[in-house]
């Protein structure tokens, strides 16, 4: 009834919603669902943040419109390869980095230019120690597959953890705005951009995304994931934030100088 009063533009129903996702009524992803449905009546304004009851307290959180799903995606490797990049993908997780490569030098034999083979090529020269070459690996994969989303964010965070906070942001332009995200790909680009906010000092729009995070961990491995990202932004260098912070300082002291111009 309330949906139905919003979608005939009645104010009251919109601000009766928003109470309700406040409250301790129902469960977390009804209370979500009703911020997601406000957002696509245009009641909220894409990344506006609004109050949400996660189940323990109230949190200001982000909601863009974008529709989160959790199926598994179609493989677009033959069945065979896609066993092997299965292995690979548990042997790498488990550090073993020689067994996870044989694996997938396999599969690019067969299929070269292989967006997920080449990304994850790429994590293990950076867990042995081989930075140049996981960062040229990246730009490749990027450059090859520039909508490969999981490249584009772990690039991004290789160039923020070496001060390239730009280069970062250009790489991560327009991501949040994409129509359907995997829950994995959900992780992986909102702890990339809370990252990016702290590294310029923005700690109130990095929590904001830490938060709509953890509105969204259902089971372990969302957990899991929500641990990678903290770890991530906590391990951040302060001396780089710091950096990130006095830039931010001086592109706001600049902008009254710029408008005159």
């Amino acid at each position: 009834m309330l949906k139905h009063r919003v979608e005939q533009s009645d104010s009251e129903a919109a601000r009766l919603l928003k109470a309700f996702a406040q409250l301790p009524v129902g469960t977390k992803e009804e209370r979500f669902g009703l911020l997601g449905f406000l957002r696509g009546q245009g009641v909220l304004a894409r990344n506006e943040p609004a109050a949400f009851w996660d189940g323990t307290k109230l949190r200001q959180i982000k909601v863009t419109g974008t529709e989160i799903y959790r199926e598994a995606k179609e493989s677009d490797l033959p069945a065979d390869l896609e066993v092997l990049l299965g292995e690979a993908i548990v042997l790498q997780n488990s550090g073993r980095a020689e067994e996870a490569e044989t694996r997938l030098n396999t599969i690019l034999q067969r299929v070269p230019d292989h967006a997920v083979a080449l990304g994850n090529l790429a994590g293990i020269r950076s867990m042995q120690g081989r930075d140049a070459e996981a960062l040229d690996l990246l730009r490749e994969v990027v450059k090859k597959h520039p909508d490969y989303l999981f490249a584009r964010c772990n690039l991004a965070r290789t160039l923020i953890e070496d001060g390239e906070i730009d280069e970062a942001e250009r790489l991560l332009d327009g991501l949040i705005e994409r129509d359907r995200l995997h829950i994995q790909e959900v992780f992986a680009l909102y702890g990339t951009l809370a990252m990016l906010n702290r590294a310029k000092g923005e700690e109130e729009a990095a929590q904001s995304l830490l938060s709509s995070l953890e509105s969204m961990v259902e089971d372990e491995d969302d957990k899991r994931r929500f641990a990678q990202v903290k770890r991530s932004i906590d391990g951040l260098d302060p001396v780089q934030r710091f950096k990130g912070l006095f830039e931010s300082i001086l592109k706001t002291s600049a902008k009254p100088a710029d408008r005159g111009r």
